[in-house]
């Protein structure tokens, strides 16, 4: 690896993900809403995975996370998938399988400051 690749503070997904590249769940998708609960820590876990924490006050989806922290979506939901393990994070199911139009909306904004 060159000395640029390493000044540059880019950490290799894998390194993040512990090498896994799937979940436990099925149900982990990219509108799939997560919160993290309160009092809950995750100072154990890895930079991303308290980042994840930090940013989910309120409800945020896999697909916003990723994009908050400019990170892959399939390291966001394995990173999501750890804390779901750990207690620290809850997901928010709908009642119905229709996606909201606020969903859907902060999708579109996720996807346009791609």
């Amino acid at each position: 690896m060159s000395d640029e690749g390493q000044a540059s503070g880019f950490i290799r997904p894998f390194v993040i993900t512990g090498g896994r590249t799937e979940v436990n769940r099925a149900d982990l998708h990219l509108d799939t809403l997560v919160s993290a609960l309160p009092g809950r820590s995750a100072a154990h876990r890895g930079f991303e995975h308290r980042a994840v924490l930090q940013h989910c006050v309120e409800p945020l989806s896999i697909a916003e996370i990723a994009t908050l922290l400019d990170l892959p979506v399939g390291v966001v939901t394995v990173v999501v998938d750890d804390l779901l393990d750990d207690n620290v994070l809850l997901i928010h199911r709908s009642s119905s399988s229709a996606v909201s139009l606020s969903v859907l909306e902060r999708l579109v904004e996720g996807v346009r400051a791609l």
